[in-house]
């Protein structure tokens, strides 16, 4: 379960993308993907190949979001507020659903 607050509180000039990203860094970002890596329990036995490809997905992760919360069109648009037009009112709110899930691993 997540809290998601009634008012959303975006930088207005980032994009969607860019504002989940940035969610994403500072959770943690490629720090905290390389410590889900070294600590799964078959970390041992997965060849570089997996590896890569884990750290692969990880890094990609804010993509997958963007995909699964259906804001691939709106990706590149800035999210707005009340003088900058942005993003509509449902997109603005998957996108804090977004920057909550940047945290849950």
């Amino acid at each position: 379960a997540m809290y998601v607050d009634q008012v959303d509180q975006h930088t207005a000039v980032l994009t969607v993308r860019e504002t989940l990203k940035f969610a994403y860094e500072c959770f943690g970002g490629a720090d905290a993907a390389a410590k889900v890596i070294a600590s799964s329990a078959t970390a041992d036995e997965a060849t570089e190949e997996e590896k890569a490809k884990i750290q692969e997905q990880l890094d990609n992760f804010p993509d997958f979001v963007i995909h699964n919360l259906a804001l691939d069109r709106a990706a590149d648009t800035v999210v707005g507020n009340d003088m900058v037009r942005g993003v509509s009112g449902g997109e603005k709110k998957r996108v804090t659903s977004g920057e909550m899930l940047m945290g849950r691993r």
